[in-house]
């Protein structure tokens, strides 16, 4: 007979937050998309605001009372399925796109009797009040409450996480593993150095994962003895690509295996970092930096951006599929450039070095290497196309010099033109029409300029 103050995931039909929190319900869709889990029971949100009515009140409470039916729920399970127990959180505010909560909230494992348990799902309710907790919940925040897990502990010979994407570089094509022997609460709260594995599973290729997450590729592979046989490897970026499909989102899974190479799997969760690294624009000095050697001043850069904003500013591309942003900007009179583009436009085939070259170089030093180790990266088609839908639209092949084969004669041509110039330039002025004719004179060689250099 189903108890209301225990829910069992393993028997759930339709998962509910209110029911599960974030982390029961990563937890069904794990066991919906075919994976194992542990033997897995929460405690509902309405549970703890009932126990803990006094703290949402912004009152202490010294000790949580616990119902009689949760109590019994409890005595029940433990007869029934011997062994030792975890109790985690589950909260509603816990594995959100930009708040994980991760470390927030207590985890208690080793419980083996009713108890024990008890005076854990307090000490976790508790945990919810924290003045950490409040510090790093955003101002104005309300208190949804939490769930509260309790779930099967599994002896562990190997375990640790597993990430379906790349955290640091947000390539897709990469799943990565962290292990060590033994529990992998370690590896989850960096107290130790894990062993890391790095398989090359193309995003393309994971819908049909059931014939090529044997043909992904290890791409790396540190301290052997921490990690489980390639076999089992691969089961992982298996589970990665299924959720990754399940969800829609790159996943974050905790994961562990037994001494008979069961693999179990604790909770899922998406990548925070990553979300940050995918939106986060990418800044750089490279280009403009090598000629505005001085501090450029507001009407020194109000003059040159104004000449180049119709060559690189792709706005509606940006928007779409870069994070927004504008093309260029004047910070501490140093002028940038938004080289966010490049990072979508650069590719790289196996065993050869990216393309092109000029590309690799406006991003970021971590963003460059992470490219020149991987077997290879696909080019993001959709920002291509947007470039080249809106360049044949708006006719800005116009503004170019943009035979990438007769540049070198065009520039040859203008360093001439632009002797003769500068040297015409320096006359005094008599009147502001003609400071007014200099100015437009030189926009004009600028643009000249830039048409037959972006290009270059």
């Amino acid at each position: 007979m189903s108890n209301p103050h225990l829910i069992s995931i393993l028997s759930c039909s339709q998962p509910s937050i209110s029911d599960l929190g974030k982390k029961g319900v990563g937890l069904f869709f794990l066991l919906k998309a075919g994976l194992k889990i542990p033997k897995t029971w929460s405690i509902p949100v309405w549970v703890m605001k009932e126990c803990c009515a006094t703290s949402f009140g912004n009152e202490e409470e010294d000790e949580y009372p616990i119902p009689k039916e949760l109590q019994d729920a409890l005595d029940q399970i433990i007869e029934q399925h011997p062994g030792t127990w975890f109790v985690r959180s589950s909260g509603i505010e816990e594995d959100g796109d930009i708040q994980s909560f991760a470390g927030q909230f207590l985890s208690v494992g080793g419980l083996q009797n009713t108890e024990e348990i008890v005076n854990a799902i307090r000490e976790v309710w508790k945990s919810y009040f924290a003045a950490s907790v409040q510090q790093y919940r955003e101002t104005n925040t309300a208190l949804e409450g939490m769930a509260v897990l309790i779930q099967e502990e599994i002896p562990a010979e190997y375990a640790g996480v597993l990430f379906s994407q790349n955290p640091i570089t947000g390539n897709p094509n990469e799943c990565i593993i962290e292990s060590t022997k033994g529990k992998g609460e370690d590896v989850v709260s960096s107290q130790v150095i894990p062993g890391r594995s790095v398989f090359w599973f193309p995003k393309r290729l994971r819908p049909f994962w059931k014939y090529t997450y044997r043909y992904s590729i290890q791409k790396e592979e540190k301290d052997l003895l921490s990690l489980p046989n390639r076999k089992q490897q691969r089961i992982l970026c298996r589970a990665a690509a299924i959720m990754e499909l399940a969800t829609e989102h790159a996943q974050d899974i905790e994961w562990v295996i037994n001494p008979q190479g069961g693999i179990y799997f604790l909770q899922s969760r998406p990548i925070t970092t990553l979300s940050q690294t995918q939106k986060r624009l990418v800044w750089t000095r490279q280009f403009l930096g090598e000629r505005w050697t001085l501090p450029a001043t507001e009407l020194g850069w109000s003059e040159i951006n104004g000449v180049m904003l119709p060559l690189i500013d792709y706005r509606e591309t940006h928007i779409s599929y870069m994070g927004g942003g504008e093309a260029t900007r004047l910070y501490r009179y140093s002028p940038y450039l938004n080289a966010t583009v490049f990072r979508h436009l650069v590719f790289k085939l196996p065993f050869t070095t990216p393309a092109p070259s000029f590309y690799l170089e406006m991003l970021p030093a971590h963003e460059k290497l992470a490219i020149l180790q991987s077997w290879g990266k696909l080019p993001d088609w959709r920002v291509y196309r947007s470039i080249i839908s809106i360049t044949i639209s708006e006719q800005r092949w116009k503004l170019f010099r943009w035979n990438p084969f007769t540049n070198y004669q065009k520039w040859d041509g203008f360093v001439l033109r632009l002797e003769g110039f500068l040297a015409a330039q320096r006359s005094d002025l008599g009147s502001s029409e003609e400071a007014y004719q200099r100015i437009e004179a030189c926009r004009t060689m600028s643009m000249e300029y830039l048409k037959v250099h972006v290009c270059s």
